[in-house]
């Protein structure tokens, strides 16, 4: 999250990291506290990366580390873990919640084994939230879920490839039928509605998510309309002869 503050240029609007901080902080009636927040972007690449590193900046000891375990004056004990779904090493939806898991186990000294099967390692996720929010607000980020559209999409391509090798090493292709692509398509986001099936259930009390996706990304419609919602508003006119002239410097 760092890397993004580099070229950080102030174009964003004060009210969405108030919002931000409102939703893992504070207290209101505007919010649902036991749903989380979606932070929504027009594309892809819209700034959502960006503003959640400049918000973390702002509110953690450590600036935009992915993971703090600090003293809130509002709140208590708090523990702010974040991941990026674009980043190499979380960039699959199995490696950023083993990651989340691992991080909660270290932390909090939990005696369980970190599962391996995906479907398990939600389960022990929801029920490790529960668990462990007795010390303090546990707030979890997730950054990039269109991106897992690419990753899902690209792994069903390897293993048809891989399939196709094997087949034609064994030169028994000619006895299949033609092959039906459409599943890759069809399933690229299955891991997407595998997590937000995790995230339509109540959180426990202390918990807070948020997480980051682009509106024209295909999994933007399995969002819940119950999930509380803020959106990156289009680049103002008065901040578009600074954004240019910025990054005009860069290049």
């Amino acid at each position: 999250f760092k890397s993004f503050l580099k070229h950080y240029i102030d174009i964003i609007e004060v009210s969405v990291y108030e919002k931000l901080s409102l939703y893992a902080f504070g207290q209101t009636s505007r919010l649902l506290y036991f749903k989380p927040l979606i932070l929504a972007s027009e594309t892809s690449g819209g700034g959502c990366t960006t503003v959640f590193a400049k918000w973390m900046e702002k509110i953690l000891p450590n600036g935009a580390g992915s993971v703090c375990h600090f003293q809130h004056n509002r709140v208590g004990l708090c523990t702010v873990i974040a991941v990026s779904f674009e980043c190499p090493g979380t960039s699959k939806l199995t490696l950023a919640i083993r990651k989340v898991l691992f991080d909660l186990k270290r932390i909090f000294n939990l005696k369980e084994n970190v599962p391996i099967r995906l479907d398990e390692m939600l389960e022990a996720l929801y029920a490790w939230m529960g668990k462990v929010e007795c010390y303090g607000r546990i707030v979890l980020i997730f950054d990039g879920v269109d991106h897992l559209e690419e990753a899902c999409a690209l792994s069903h391509v390897e293993k048809e490839i891989e399939k196709i090798e094997m087949e034609l090493h064994h030169k028994l292709h000619h006895h299949h039928k033609k092959k039906n692509t459409d599943f890759i398509e069809a399933d690229k986001t299955t891991e997407i509605k595998q997590f937000f099936s995790l995230l339509r259930r109540n959180l426990p009390p202390n918990t807070r998510v948020l997480f980051s996706i682009a509106r024209s990304s295909a999994s933007y419609a399995d969002c819940s309309e119950s999930w509380n919602f803020v959106g990156i508003p289009r680049l103002a006119q008065k901040y578009q002869m600074s954004f240019v002239e910025h990054y005009r410097k860069i290049l």
